[in-house]
């Protein structure tokens, strides 16, 4: 269907790699689920051992799991759900009710200065952590 949109409207180059992104994001959310519900299935000994392995992929990139106790992490693990963000995408705005924990896998993030043409202050590594986090630790 998007490749003939692509075609029939002729969309620029830049947008359709923008929207084939996305919707293969989309579709590995839905695959997600339905893997989620697989294990979530499973006695809780196979459930343990099968988890180890499908959720390697989410928790290892990130620091926060580092000396975690296992059981915790794969507690952790299903309640995960990968986003995409574009280039120069805000994912939450200064004033916003921020009621999340962002975990960033890979690419790029920052905190910026909108006021001031999106200024970078702090610079976001693949492995951090932000969000809700930031919040309730500058209480």
């Amino acid at each position: 269907m998007l490749n003939s949109i692509y075609k029939d409207y002729c969309l620029p180059l830049e947008l359709y790699i923008r929207l084939k992104k996305s919707m293969g994001h989309f579709e590995s959310k839905k695959n997600l689920e339905e893997v989620n519900k697989f294990v979530e299935d499973l006695p809780h000994k196979l459930r343990v051992e099968v988890s180890l392995y499908i959720y390697e992929q989410r928790y290892q990139k990130i620091r926060f799991f580092n000396n975690r106790n296992v059981s915790f992490i794969l507690w952790m693990s299903p309640l995960l759900k990968p986003s995409y963000y574009s280039d120069n995408q805000y994912i939450f705005l200064e004033n916003e009710g921020v009621n999340e924990i962002f975990f960033l896998v890979s690419g790029k993030a920052s905190f910026v200065l909108p006021r001031f043409n999106n200024l970078k202050y702090i610079n976001i590594n693949v492995g951090s952590h932000f969000g809700m986090i930031d919040i309730v630790g500058s209480c």
